[in-house]
């Protein structure tokens, strides 16, 4: 961001629409992470006015900001992001070990709380991309990249892509909907519920009871002082959980015991990747499911596309 260059870490977000940099400005909560220094660019917008938002997670205090951005091959000449002076009630932010500066946002342009372009649709409007697709391959293997494709998705990756069309009716996020759910051959839900794509978090999280009845059938429990966090020893002989996606084609899409159990490194203990997302009635397929299915997004024909990664 900037000229010359401040260079941070991205978290790619699928479920948020404005970009977001810690400011210079910013104090504690911002902790270790980089930070942009607006007087240091010679190609900074003056201020753009104040910024402040509740978010479901928590909220956010900065400023409207622009300025020259660049990724990959890509250059913005006027990005409009968030210059973070405060954030609140997002402990995987404010954490010193998190691993990103900033939000790159991913989300529906409809979305935005700022009225800026998301970098997507800054390309689209520059016509450096003629595509509204993109495509997200995370990789959890040791030394390999994950990759972001942008304008297209990586056709190397040669698995089976199945198509689904996105219930425009209901079109908030990217969305689709899960039928049923069942741990190993055991149907534990028939309730059909909303699944949102969070590609920034590390879990999946989805509606209390059914989530209740995931675990009664893992044999997990909830951890000490936890309301949505689960546990369990690392046994990895346990079933896949699997989704059945789309109200009329119920695909299964299996999250096997590897991508859902993460060890806490003593007692051979576990955590379980999938969370009671209490009041929330939805699922949100996080990095477990991201991991298991490259994902590919297309706007323009109101479609996802999954394929086993």
């Amino acid at each position: 961001m900037g000229t010359p260059s401040q260079t941070f870490t991205m978290s790619l977000d699928t479920y948020w629409s404005d970009m977001m940099i810690p400011s210079v400005t910013c104090g504690s909560s911002c902790n270790s992470h980089a930070k942009y220094n607006s007087t240091a660019s010679s190609t900074q917008v003056p201020k753009q006015g104040d910024f402040e938002f509740e978010y479901q997670q928590g909220s956010v205090v900065g400023d409207y900001a622009m300025d020259k951005f660049s990724f990959g091959d890509f250059d913005i000449q006027y990005q409009g992001f968030v210059a973070i002076e405060e954030v609140t009630d997002f402990p995987s932010y404010t954490d010193r070990n998190a691993k990103y500066d900033g939000v790159f946002p991913l989300g529906l342009q409809k979305l935005s709380k700022t009225g800026y372009d998301t970098p997507m649709s800054g390309l689209l409007a520059t016509k450096e991309i003629t595509s509204s697709m993109f495509g997200i391959y995370l990789s959890d293997k040791s030394g390999i990249d994950g990759k972001l494709t942008i304008g297209d998705y990586d056709h190397d990756l040669n698995n089976t892509l199945t198509w689904f069309t996105i219930p425009v009716a209901s079109y908030s996020h990217w969305e689709l909907y899960v039928e049923h759910t069942s741990v190993g051959s055991t149907q534990v839900s028939t309730s059909t519920f909303a699944m949102y794509f969070q590609s920034s978090i590390d879990y999946i999280s989805g509606p209390s009871d059914d989530v209740t009845k995931i675990m009664e059938t893992l044999g997990a429990w909830l951890q000490d002082g936890s309301e949505t966090v689960y546990e369990t020893g690392c046994d990895y002989t346990l079933p896949s959980v699997t989704f059945y996606i789309d109200i009329s084609k119920k695909q299964p899409y299996s999250i096997p015991v590897d991508k859902y159990l993460i060890p806490q490194g003593e007692n051979n203990m576990c955590t379980v990747a999938i969370r009671n997302g209490g009041e929330d009635k939805n699922w949100q397929m996080g990095t477990p499911f991201m991991r298991t299915y490259n994902t590919i997004f297309y706007g323009a024909a109101n479609q996802i596309g999954l394929q086993k990664a």
